[in-house]
């Protein structure tokens, strides 16, 4: 068991370290694709069991070898007994992370058997479209359900399947919604579904862990943000264009309380959605060389097969008893370096006066090693002194003749005349710094000139524009139509408000002439 719980911690030690690798990778090597590989290497390696052990010596000293005999088999023995519980808790939160998990599996599965219905034919045909060019071979079944819940690719064997919210289809325009049908694509592209087993897989065992939460977080935030880039670099999409179609599919589901089990990869499953959208309007391009991919692996094929076993080895301590009351000699230890155990064999006697002089002989080292470290010592303090100022009249000569030394290179003509050059340099280096900046900023502006002349002379720009013009007289004609009919549904009210009070009018006047008349 103690070579169980030593492959365990080495793995856990390596995945820790693989870990802090893909944070570095993500935080200033800026590349998400590398260091998702990186946050599955870790996974990878939690599960893998040990190829090649790697034995690293533990050295321990022992006293006396009763008081460590003692010592070590009570340690011994709570140590097989904490192991025996510690195994029992283990097992006992694994057996419930898996039940409670296939339990929820269970019932979300048979929610959407029973209540979600196939995709309209709009949307089959947007799916058949996108399929081939986001490179998916087998193209997923595409679910429709009433519930209030985040699109997102659902995998329990068998067929993949997409299910889209009925709220996106009827408030979301299909050209719109075709972008968030890709981005569920490039999910199934990039099987991450599969990663969400493995993930499921690695919690289930070591439930205990945080650094399983910390990566399965990390994991799909760099996920999302690949997705996003398979999706822009694949499809003739904008980046703004994709960044509002995202916004809008997350405001109309807001205030979703349905939560899809762990093994769901949902639109927004990383969270960070502030860091895709950044992402995705600056236009960082995830790209992994073939050099970095050699290397990847290269390494992947070391550090996975690894494991690390401590062996201990004990070295035993001499030590020098002298009898008291009998004859004064001194039993040497000595220890046979054949044999693993340790034992203690009497060989020869020495003498104590050739004791006492080798302790003669250390307490004059040490008194010799102290000097040296008090001459030292001093050395520093007067440098110190000397350096910072201090007042110490052995010092002053010393302080004064490099006042006069400073002074003298100063007043001197040809020290001052390297100062005036070397400030002439400096004026010189300034005005040639500033004109080359005048100069970038002058070929930055023509660029950006050619460019913008380029866009504007281009015939695909000028039927843009050109639709752009169109498309804004229709909506001039269309606000001009709704105005005059807005116009005359209200002269019609007005028209009607006066003949009504008119007619009243005139009610009134007749029973006053027939009042006048009785």
């Amino acid at each position: 068991m103690d070579t169980f719980f030593q492959v365990i911690l080495s793995n856990i030690l390596i995945a820790a370290a693989l870990a802090g690798a893909a944070w570095a990778v993500e935080r200033w090597m800026k590349r998400p694709l590398l260091a998702h590989l990186l946050w599955l290497l870790v996974f990878v390696k939690l599960l893998c069991p040990p190829l090649l052990e790697v034995e690293a010596p533990l050295l321990s000293q022992t006293g006396t070898a009763a008081a460590d005999a003692s010592w070590h088999s009570a340690a011994l023995q709570l140590w097989v007994q904490a192991q025996t519980l510690i195994l029992v808790c283990w097992l006992t939160g694994s057996a419930f992370v898996l039940i409670s998990s296939l339990t929820r599996v269970f019932r979300f599965n048979r929610q959407i058997s029973r209540y979600s219905t196939p995709a309209p034919e709009d949307i089959q045909h947007l799916a058949r479209e996108l399929a081939p060019r986001l490179k998916v071979k087998k193209l997923p079944r595409i679910l429709i359900t009433p519930a209030r819940l985040s699109p997102l690719v659902w995998w329990t064997g068998g067929s993949v399947r997409i299910l889209l919210p009925q709220i996106l289809l009827d408030k979301m325009e299909p050209a719109r919604l075709k972008w968030v049908l890709a981005h569920e694509l490039a999910h199934i592209s990039r099987r991450d579904h599969w990663v969400r087993w493995l993930e499921w897989l690695t919690a289930m065992i070591f439930w205990w862990n945080p650094l399983v939460y910390l990566g399965r977080n990390r994991l799909r935030a760099n996920e999302e943000i690949c997705c996003d880039d398979k999706v822009l670099s694949t499809l003739s999409v904008t980046p703004r264009q994709y960044a509002n179609t995202l916004l809008d599919a997350l405001e109309h589901l807001a205030g979703s309380e349905i939560r899809p089990p762990a093994m769901a990869s949902a639109m927004n499953s990383g969270g960070y959605m502030e860091q895709r959208l950044r992402e995705i309007i600056m236009g960082r391009k995830p790209i992994i060389s073939r050099c970095q991919k050699i290397a990847f692996g290269a390494g992947a094929a070391v550090i996975l097969p690894l494991a690390c076993l401590w062996t201990q080895s004990e070295t035993p301590v001499e030590t020098t008893q002298i009898a008291q009351a009998q004859p004064e000699i001194i039993p040497l230890l000595v220890e046979e370096p054949s044999e693993p155990k340790l034992e203690i064999i009497p060989v020869d006697y020495v003498e104590v006066k050739d004791t006492d002089l080798i302790l003669k002989q250390l307490q004059s080292a040490l008194s010799q090693q102290t000097s040296s470290k008090r001459s030292m010592e001093e050395t520093c303090r007067r440098m110190l002194e000397l350096q910072m100022g201090f007042s110490d009249p052995t010092l002053l000569p010393y302080q004064e003749e490099l006042r006069k030394q400073l002074e003298n290179h100063l007043n001197n003509p040809a020290t001052q005349g390297q100062l005036k050059q070397y400030q002439e340099q400096f004026r010189n280096q300034q005005e040639q710094l500033k004109k080359q900046q005048q100069e970038q900023l002058r070929k930055q502006e023509e660029l950006i000139r050619k460019q913008i002349e380029d866009q504007l002379n281009n015939p695909a720009t000028q039927g843009q524009l050109k639709q752009y013009q169109e498309q804004f007289r229709n909506q001039q004609e269309q606000l001009k139509k709704q105005q005059q009919e807005q116009l005359r549904k209200q002269e019609e009210l007005i028209r009607k408000q006066m003949e009504d009070q008119l007619r009243k009018l005139q009610r009134q006047l007749r029973r006053q002439q027939d009042v006048n008349s009785i």
